[in-house]
């Protein structure tokens, strides 16, 4: 059954039209999100391929991590050293404090362009993570997939080409795309959900301002 129109919020809580099939508390979103990871799919051949394509995008972001760690232990010269070490903790803060702000935005633009009425930002200590939601407003799987990778596939773009232009500030650069790939792991658990149900008519949306819960709601024919 392909998507329709959007459903409004009266028709997902109509339960002659939809079921509630999950929900959760904005502290408890890393939680639902690491168990995507690991959920089992029907469809054996999409849950290869996407397991093998982000886990082999984790596995060489905390490699790099691993050799660039063990470089600096290696060095005996004190300044080389340092400079790693600067080098490292330059990209670190650059990703912090300009890099996951705008990942955020690029999350709230892309509700915009799905022609979301409010869109707001938030944090939560004890997921550990920041977010962007827009408030009562219902997505598709379609939607979700490209809301989850959108600030992945933009900022990973625009950190190659500059990778390209300023090759003198590789390390920086390069641990800034590393540290985003591992920041988008939350990213990558949304867009495997959104592919293994690809096929199923599941709608979600955020209620932060009020119960603080995201839910997913199925269509029932």
């Amino acid at each position: 059954m392909k998507n329709t129109a959007r459903p409004s919020l009266e028709a997902l809580h109509d339960e002659s039209k939809f079921v509630l099939i999950q929900s959760f508390h904005v502290d408890d979103t890393m939680k639902f999100l690491m168990g995507q990871l690991n959920a089992n799919d029907t469809d054996k051949k999409t849950n290869k391929w996407i397991g093998r394509f982000f886990g082999a995008l984790i596995l060489f972001s905390l490699g790099y991590l691993g050799y660039e760690f063990g470089k600096i232990l290696a060095t005996k010269g004190g300044g080389s050293s340092l400079k790693s070490i600067s080098q490292l903790l330059y990209g670190f803060l650059i990703m912090m404090f300009v890099v996951l702000p705008i990942h955020e935005l690029i999350h709230g633009f892309t509700f915009k362009y799905f022609k979301a009425p409010k869109v707001g930002y938030g944090a939560s200590l004890k997921a550990g993570m920041v977010y962007a939601y827009a408030q009562k407003f219902p997505i598709s799987m379609s939607e979700l997939k490209i809301l989850a990778m959108m600030p992945f596939l933009i900022l990973t773009s625009i950190f190659l080409v500059l990778l390209a232009l300023i090759p003198q500030y590789q390390v920086i650069i390069i641990s800034i795309l590393v540290l985003h790939t591992l920041a988008c792991i939350g990213d990558f658990a949304l867009t495997r959900y959104a592919f293994i149900n690809q096929n199923r008519v599941i709608y979600t949306y955020d209620d932060l301002e009020n119960e603080k819960k995201t839910y997913f709601f199925e269509a029932l024919n």
